[in-house]
């Protein structure tokens, strides 16, 4: 009898560990771990090539909210003297001493943590002492005298960057001068950082000394989790053959854990309230400590894997809702005491925050969360549609003055279709307020002596919408009236007051004004096209009002999509084909108007037609828009021209030149998804390996591998922004979410896991195992691959309650077998539903458990 087993002894030992529901985490890794803090640190090379089931060992996150310095990077003299600079690691009784030996020393001792943390600092004090410095930094290469920075602020700073820098509220150093021995407890927070500095103040008299036996800092981050018990600080997990993509991963979830805090501890020295709730995930651990929506799309991604800390992502999607404005604009941020008007800044990021909810419920399945939010949602649908240009249209959208529709009264227009039509509306601002209501009728013929055709009660206008009446069946040519009428609240109608609309007039009650009133007829047309328009919104993050944007716009079209499946989750029907009906016309926008055939690329916006931009780009392959052509020549033209030595960056000619590991996430995943596996790892190494893998020069100092993803590169490899910049922010860590969902292969398809894909895409790994949660419990993935002799082997744990595809990697025709049971014999579908796209061979309907699958040539048969 043919054996079908691959990789037998492999098999086996796979076998082995799903019966014993991965045993093999269980084995103690105590000998592979940091002894003095029992985790993982950016020093802790030479370690043993990883082996199956030992992840434990990569983890940073320190196991206790007390955590010491691991090692004393300098002590240096600086015409002074140190003593003993190694006492001050632990309180042991026998202390660090610092002597200020002449008026012109300024020593100065310098430890490590081993990874960013963020908390309090105490310090045990030996006796007493002139004022004493503590400057925190998260790098060795621009810890200056008095911190990170290098002299300037963040933008939430406001007015600290006119003052001396000791004196500025987030960038001074903490001091203290003891008035004997005692553990003094810094009152102040700081956030992260990964080296202390300590120094006398310049003010200390010559002789004068401190003497510190101990220093710790009480670490605050993800408040409410035991920090002992990994598995659930950790309940998804990855682990590889590759020594440097776990150091992705593992630096990846320290990242979101760091950035995970208490609302009550936001920007920068944890004085602001920033939120509601439990937890909190902010944009950096150390800068700007609040909840940015652009980051809540993909840190929602990364901690779904790592941490699954739904409490975390709902309490920060709440902590936006409630800065909802009147008209229905999310604000860009999360509230904060210091004054934010650069939130209100970004239509972009308002996208981002319905993009999060949606993101949400795919991992999660939560309707409840769905539903209380579900009000905040449709009223931020709302105000996107007041900010949609539209061509196509019969009508006009002139206007200089807004009249008030009072009780008792009516406003109309007058206006003559040529065409069939299904849908008239006009612009309704309701000055900024909140529960005005208003009702919509059209009539056909004349004023007082028309046939009413439709009517519809608008509830909670957004300010500034454009309401449409939809109608059942397309409308004949002829003359109509639109009418306002039976107002509550403050509501208006947008009116030109000069002949807009040679076809019609306006009216009040029933009678003729002078001019015409903002008027939308949907003809029946195939060419009609919708565009958000950034212009006067802030627009985008990085490069601001620049028009009609590709991405946003890409960005859209997935938002609507989604939307109107949330819309029927409420039996909310009108809404879900209102919004698919935008689709095809927001999609045929951006072909029409973004796309430059000679460029082979989209157009960043209408007001940059010149750039290519990433993130435009990329957003038209994720979301569709791109036809297939066009995607492909968008990825080769992104590759040609974006690629460097750290990443892709953000575009062309006036678009600022930085590579964001935030938008390579997005890149490499739409290479991923169309099947151009060899540049999406190359990303993926490029991007990620750099940070967390690979000593590098910052400001002139070798450093090692990082704990914390940087929030961009510079063209040249350092920081941006250098020292003010974040070097732990969540947003950068996709490395982590491409790990479990991509080279392990585990995605949602359904919500909350109800189905799922398991699609590995295995590059040069020899293996790759881990353990994903989900509502209904873990799914656990484990596969191995022999390159050379095209062999594949997945054993793979699913929880009751779910169904998923299997995708197998096949390049050529390929046997597979299902649990023994061939299913695909490299032609046709044996059982399990088995096809191929020439890629992989799918398989379908296994039942919830213990599975083995494995793949061979199918001319060994």
């Amino acid at each position: 009898m043919t054996d079908h087993r691959i990789f037998p002894q492999a098999i086996d030992e796979v076998t082995t560990m799903r019966r014993t529901r991965f045993a093999a985490i269980s084995l103690t890794t105590a000998a592979v771990l940091v002894a003095s803090t029992g985790v993982a640190s950016a020093e802790s090379g030479g370690l043993a090539a990883p082996a199956p089931g030992d992840w434990q060992r990569y983890v940073l996150t320190p196991q206790t909210r007390g955590v010491a310095p691991l090692r004393v990077v300098s002590a240096d003299s600086r015409g002074g003297e140190i003593t003993n600079p190694a006492g001050v690691l632990a309180a042991d009784g026998q202390p660090m001493k610092i002597t200020k030996t002449g008026a012109g020393a300024d020593p100065r001792l310098i430890v490590d943590f081993g990874r960013e943390v963020s908390g309090y600092l105490s310090v045990d004090f030996a006796g007493a002492a002139p004022t004493t410095l503590f400057a925190f930094s998260e790098t060795l290469g621009y810890l200056g005298d008095w911190g990170d920075t290098f002299g300037t602020t963040s933008w939430i700073a406001n007015g600290d960057a006119s003052k001396p820098q000791r004196e500025r509220r987030f960038e001074s150093p903490h001091e203290q001068a003891p008035a004997g021995a005692g553990t003094w407890q810094d009152p102040e927070l700081r956030g992260g950082f990964r080296y202390l500095m300590i120094r006398l103040a310049p003010e200390a008299p010559a002789g004068s000394s401190v003497s510190v036996d101990a220093v710790r800092v009480r670490y605050t981050a993800a408040p409410g989790i035991n920090l002992a018990d990994r598995d659930a600080l950790l309940p998804g997990w990855f682990l590889s053959s590759d020594d440097a993509l776990n150091k992705i991963w593992y630096g990846g979830a320290h990242t979101i854990v760091n950035g995970t805090i208490d609302p009550t501890q936001g920007i920068e020295n944890g004085t602001e309230t920033i939120g509601v709730g439990e937890r909190v995930i902010v944009d950096g651990a150390k800068r700007d400590r609040l909840v940015w929506n652009g980051d809540l799309a993909i840190t929602g991604r990364i901690a779904y894997v790592s941490t699954d800390d739904r409490q975390a992502m709902r309490d920060s999607l709440r902590s936006i809702a409630r800065t909802q404005r009147g008209d229905g604009y999310l604000s860009a941020c999360s509230p904060n005491g210091l004054g934010a008007p650069v939130c209100q800044g970004f239509l972009e990021y308002h996208l981002w925050w319905l993009r999060g909810l949606q993101e949400y419920y795919l991992y999660t399945g939560d309707t409840a969360f769905v539903a209380e939010m579900w009000p905040t949602f449709t009223r931020a649908m709302a105000f996107l549609e007041t900010r949609l240009t539209a061509e196509g249209f019969e009508g006009t959208e002139a206007q200089d003055s807004a009249p008030k529709l009072l009780p008792g009264h009516t406003q109309g227009q007058t206006f003559t279709a040529t065409s069939p039509f299904t849908a008239a509306g006009g612009r309704f601002p309701t000055y900024n307020t909140t529960g005005a209501d208003m009702t919509l009728s059209l009539y056909r013929g004349q004023p007082g002596a028309g046939q009413l055709v439709a009517s519809k009660r608008f509830e909670d206008v957004v300010d500034n919408a454009w309401l449409m009446i939809d109608l059942p069946e397309a409308a004949a040519p002829g003359a109509y009236y639109l009418e306002q009428s039976d107002p509550s609240g403050t509501v208006a109608w947008w009116t030109n007051s000069t002949d807009a609309y040679p076809q019609g007039t306006a009216l009040t009650d029933g009678k003729p004004i002078a001019g015409d009133r903002t008027l939308r007829i949907a003809t029946v047309s195939d060419d009609r096209t919708r565009l958000l328009d950034l212009y006067d919104q802030g627009g985008h993050w990085i490069y601001g009002d620049s028009g009609k944007e590709t991405e946003v716009n890409a960005l859209y079209v997935e938002v609507l999509r989604d939307a109107a499946a949330f819309a029927e989750l409420q039996n909310d029907n009108p809404k879900a084909t209102h919004w698919r009906e935008l689709i095809p016309e927001v999609v045929r926008g951006v072909n029409d108007q973004l796309w430059n055939e000679t460029a082979g690329a989209y157009r960043q916006s209408t007001g940059q037609p010149g750039n290519i931009a990433q993130d435009g780009n990329v957003f038209a392959v994720l979301s569709g828009v791109a036809p297939a052509d066009r995607a492909a020549r968008a990825l080769d033209t992104l590759k040609d021209q974006l690629w460097t030595a750290y990443g892709s960056k953000s575009g062309t000619g006036s678009m600022p030149q930085l590579v964001g590991p935030f938008m390579n996430y997005w890149e490499a995943l739409a290479r991923f998804d169309e099947g151009r596996d060899a540049e999406a790892w190359h990303l993926l190494r490029t991007v990620w390996v750099y940070q967390f893998a690979q000593r590098k020069p910052i400001n002139g100092v070798e450093e090692p591998p990082a704990t914390g993803a940087w929030e961009h590169i510079n063209l040249d490899g350092s920081p941006y922004r250098h020292g003010d910049g974040s070097m732990s922010h969540p947003w950068s860590a996709g490395g982590t979410a491409l790990l479990t969902n991509e080279v392990l292969g585990v995605r949602p398809a359904g919500p909350g896991f109800a189905t799922y894909t398991v699609k590995p895409h295995p590059g040069d790994l020899e293996w790759a195992q881990g353990r994903v949660p989900t509502p209904h419990g873990a799914i656990w993935v484990s596969w191995r691959q022999d390159r050379g002799r095209d062999r594949f082997v997945m054993d793979l744990t699913t929880p009751q309650g779910t169904t998923g595809t299997i995708a197998v990697p096949a390049d050529g025709p390929t046997t597979v077998i299902v649990d023994g049971r061939l299913a695909w014999n490299g032609d046709k579908a044996k059982a399990y539903g088995a096809h191929t796209d020439g890629r992989y061979v799918y398989l379908s309907g296994l039942p919830a458990g213990a599975h083995t699958i494995s793949a061979h040539p199918a001319d060994e048969e």
